[in-house]
């Protein structure tokens, strides 16, 4: 239950305007590519980035409990889109059923980018050498929090 109330949080935010994005290519997203493991969720999560191919990157999430046991998986991509960036995701339980109607994603546009920074809708991403932050700004009910995932790149 409370991964679908995540969704529902991160959904809100998926509704920048593309119009304000900054003007970017998939160049100023390369900090993310590699496999990345670290914690979040009160759990391990895992996160990783192809590198770029016909536009776009392709990436995974998979978040699991303390005790080892899946959370929820989320498939992404980052393309180009109109001079800019976008970060499109899908959700998946454990059981591996979408959350999202089959034709509909959770878009974020570009917010910034920056050496060794990037920042779509709510998920800001810094890289200092093999380490990755994500802070990702969830909000319910009024109720703003910050759930930060560190990584450690391992491939």
């Amino acid at each position: 239950m409370r991964m679908l109330i995540l969704s529902a949080l991160i959904w809100g935010f998926g509704l920048t305007a593309q119009a304000q994005a900054p003007k970017a290519t998939l160049a100023d997203a390369a900090l993310l590519i590699g496999l990345w493991e670290g914690e979040g969720f009160g759990g391990k999560v895992q996160e990783g980035w192809s590198a770029p191919l016909a536009g776009r990157m392709v990436g995974h999430f998979s978040a699991a409990s303390a005790s080892g046991k899946p959370m929820f998986h989320q498939s992404l991509i980052i393309e180009e889109h109109e001079g800019s960036l976008r970060m499109r995701l899908k959700h998946f339980s454990p059981d591996f059923k979408g959350w999202e109607a089959q034709d509909k994603t959770v878009d974020f546009a570009l917010v910034s980018a920056a050496l060794g920074a990037v920042t779509f809708g709510p998920a800001a991403f810094t890289r200092e050498g093999d380490v990755l932050t994500l802070r990702l700004q969830l909000s319910e009910k009024g109720v703003k929090r910050e759930e930060v995932m560190r990584y450690r790149r391992v491939k």
